[in-house]
């Protein structure tokens, strides 16, 4: 959901990523694995999503295994602990870069068009408490949307007299992001075949 809500509200992101997957994979075939260090930009989008719309945004909750002290708070055992995600991918502390709301998969770049070394591992918890499945779901992500870029232009629907439907976008507040109305009715409104 998040992917066609970006590529609906930041089409010059998609562009430039569907211009790079015609120049590395042409048209007549669908994206690999084998293209993706070919990709950068693709991946750059893969990572701004994970970062732009956290899916589980107070992460899962952890809880030490004995008493302990961090920055001189006294942690009782069993005391449920939660990492605010969401706080960290949106921080002008950690993105710095104007508008840290915004779509910007550029930040994930090197000056010479490459992967920077920000991996965006706080969309999946911290270091030895992440997310077991984190390259199972990158993977995934990725190959989700080099295919859909490879094949669909996203963008927003018209009615009968030509003007484009707005799109909703309001997610719920609650532990676990995701669309207030159905994926189903918005994925038709927006995916149209790509010529």
């Amino acid at each position: 959901m998040a992917s066609m809500l970006a590529f609906v509200f930041y089409p010059s992101a998609q562009k430039r990523a569907q211009a790079e997957l015609d120049r590395v994979v042409g048209r007549g075939r669908l994206p690999t694995f084998e293209d993706q260090p070919l990709l950068p930009y693709v991946s750059a989008v893969c990572r701004e999503l994970l970062r732009w719309h956290v899916i589980v945004p107070l992460s899962i909750a952890h809880s030490p295994t004995k008493d302990d002290i961090y920055d001189r708070m006294f942690i009782p055992k069993g005391t449920p602990m939660l990492m605010n995600a969401w706080a960290i991918l949106h921080g002008p502390e950690v993105y710095p870069a104007s508008d840290p709301e915004g779509f910007k998969p550029e930040r994930f770049l090197t000056t010479e068009g490459a992967l920077n070394d920000d991996d965006v591992q706080g969309a999946f918890g911290l270091r030895r408490r992440s997310c077991v499945r984190l390259h199972f779901a990158n993977s995934m992500l990725w190959i989700m949307v080099a295919s859909v870029l490879a094949t669909f232009d996203v963008t927003k629907t018209k009615d009968g007299r030509g003007n484009e439907i707005p799109v909703d976008v309001n997610d719920s507040d609650g532990f676990v992001s995701h669309p207030l109305r159905s994926i189903v009715p918005f994925a038709q409104e927006v995916v149209k075949r790509k010529s």
